[in-house]
């Protein structure tokens, strides 16, 4: 049988340790994802097609802190995630006290605060 694979039985868990581990990496690709989508209108020039604000509010809250905070919960999932760590530390880059995009829009007292919510949001959804 070339390349038909008949077995029902779903081999994607394969590499994973366990089920646990399984569902807390998916957890974390879930809030990856997240961030990225916001991270990717951020960075983007404000002439191109998807550009996000970089001090848009939704609801209270900053669109910056959001996708900080996101990446943060990936990495309390996943810490070996090199990409949501990078990306996490480019916002520091972009928005912090020497920001190459808009500076000053990040301080370390803002990031101790979402550092914090990020936490408790893993807190309250790690529930295996």
């Amino acid at each position: 049988m070339s390349g038909l694979n008949l077995n029902p039985i779903d081999t994607s868990r394969d590499q994973y340790f366990d089920y646990g581990d399984y569902i807390s990496r998916r957890h974390g690709d879930r809030y990856y994802n997240l961030g990225y989508a916001i991270y990717k209108g951020i960075v983007l020039q404000p002439t191109e097609i998807g550009y996000i604000d970089p001090t848009t509010t939704i609801n209270g809250v900053g669109v910056i802190e959001t996708a900080f905070t996101n990446f943060t919960i990936a990495l309390l999932f996943k810490k070996q995630d090199e990409d949501a760590k990078k990306k996490r530390d480019n916002l520091c880059d972009f928005f912090g006290p020497n920001g190459t995009i808009q500076a000053n829009l990040i301080t370390q007292a803002q990031i101790n605060i979402w550092i914090s919510k990020a936490r408790t949001t893993f807190r309250n959804c790690k529930c295996l």
